[in-house]
């Protein structure tokens, strides 16, 4: 009891289980105190459905949008867990000393050890398994839905849209996948709030109107899943959801899976044509969109004329 008094008064003071800084919540506050709640109520007294996704602009992993719903008396049992951003169990890592693949790794066992208890998943396998029941899934301390939005369906459906600015516009494919987790679970779940984590930016209105639910009750916030634990487990199932996938992967097609697959960052014409011979269907796993890769680009034309280009003008 003791222990669980002191994540939450950490949590409330500003820090994560193991110290980790939460900084900047006064941004994510401008869009919570409208709603009539405050940081801590948010938490610890109301029930919480949170979203996120992973895979937004990567080359090989699936889209995945995570809606979790936490009720306020499991909140300290998952602190008790270090849910946090998925993101910061990387960017604090102290043992990894600059080493790539050590962060990676690093990163991927806590994210997959949280992500296991969660889910009950042990592969990709599982959740495929389990989704064939209904897109909401409900566990000891989160109910959840999943959506993942393959590589060659994000391919067949979405390639010829741009923005004005001539940037493909994944947004409008999330706002639909966002909206289809939340309204899954607001189904099936008694609510007080939904909390998403902002990736509309200038637009946040454009989420509200596709979820459709009352507005004084939906949170759009920048950083979403720093400050409320309904987001962050969204954040670790979409992450751990995304391992998975990239497991499976890498097994069937005997890659290396940090090399082939988690050095995002680094990808290369190399990489690209050694990927490109392993794989049988290559439209299948490679991203159209690719951003930062135009060096890549022409060389995925030249070996499969039928990609098209990537970056078509909308007719």
């Amino acid at each position: 009891m003791n222990n669980q008094k002191n994540l939450r008064e950490r949590y409330m003071s500003g820090t994560y289980q193991n110290g980790i800084p939460l900084e900047g919540r006064e941004t994510f506050m401008e869009a919570v105190s409208p709603k009539g709640s405050s940081f801590e109520d948010l938490n610890f007294n109301k029930n919480v459905i949170g979203s996120d996704e992973t895979g937004k602009g990567e080359v090989f992993r699936p889209l995945i949008v995570v809606a979790a719903y936490v009720k306020k008396e499991h909140v300290e049992a998952l602190l008790k867990e270090d849910i946090r951003d998925s993101k910061s169990y990387k960017a604090h890592d102290k043992k990894s000393k600059g080493d790539e693949r050590v962060k990676y790794e690093t990163a991927k066992k806590k994210i997959c050890e949280i992500g296991k208890k969660l889910t009950g998943f042990t592969s990709y396998s599982d959740f495929e398994e389990q989704r064939k029941n209904g897109i909401v899934m409900e566990k000891a301390c989160v109910t959840f839905a999943a959506n993942v939005v393959p590589n060659g369906v994000y391919n067949d459906n979405w390639k010829t849209k741009k923005t004005k600015k001539g940037d493909f516009n994944e947004n409008e494919l999330m706002r639909e996948y966002h909206a289809a987790a939340i309204n899954a679970l607001a189904e099936k779940v008694n609510y007080d709030f939904v909390v998403v984590d902002n990736f509309e930016k200038s637009h946040p209105e454009h989420i509200q109107d596709k979820i459709g639910l009352p507005k004084d009750r939906i949170i759009i916030a920048e950083k979403a899943d720093k400050f409320a634990i309904a987001v962050a487990c969204a954040s670790v199932i979409a992450k751990y959801l995304g391992y998975l996938y990239i497991e499976r992967l890498a097994a069937d097609y005997e890659l290396d899976e940090f090399e082939d697959f988690g050095k995002t960052g680094d990808f290369t014409v190399p990489m690209c044509e050694r990927l490109w011979k392993k794989l049988e269907n290559p439209r299948l796993f490679f991203r159209n969109y690719i951003k930062k890769f135009d060096n890549v680009i022409e060389r995925l034309n030249a070996m499969e004329e039928g990609l098209g280009k990537l970056y078509d003008e909308a007719e």
